[in-house]
């Protein structure tokens, strides 16, 4: 795994994808994943979560996944954990344009406290992302 650091976060390269990760200041972060996504590429994310977790109270994080193909069951269970350790201070938005991926959230999000907000174009994905940056 390859890190390297950006203005405003880092990108994260593996054999099986890609991660950036930024800070769009107010409590929003942008996670942009390529390719396919495994567990411990989510590691650095979370280290990454947690001080803006605490500096702001809350957190919206974006998750682009419009060229995510496939995430592996350590990735799914890393974001669970966390996100039920958080449960009531993070939402996600997340875009997905692979039907199967789509799925995956729709049954997962109920079952951790419906805090996820799916996005099957990118047009709505940017709009809530233009409105979570306002605010």
């Amino acid at each position: 795994m390859h890190r390297e650091s950006l203005a405003r976060g880092f990108r994260v390269t593996t054999k099986v994808g890609t991660l950036t990760l930024e800070d769009e200041g107010s409590g929003v972060a942008l996670l942009r994943v390529e390719r396919a996504a495994i567990g411990e590429m989510m590691i650095p994310v979370f280290d990454a979560l947690e001080p803006m977790l605490a500096k702001h109270g809350s957190l919206v994080v974006f998750i682009d996944g419009e060229t995510l193909e496939s995430y592996d069951t350590d990735c799914r269970r890393r974001w669970t954990a966390w996100l039920d350790q958080h449960r009531g201070k993070v939402a996600v938005h997340i875009l997905v344009r692979s039907r199967l991926l789509q799925m995956g959230v729709n049954l997962v999000n109920p079952l951790i406290g419906g805090f996820i907000t799916s996005h099957a174009d990118r047009g709505s994905f940017e709009a809530a992302l233009r409105r979570a940056r306002a605010a």
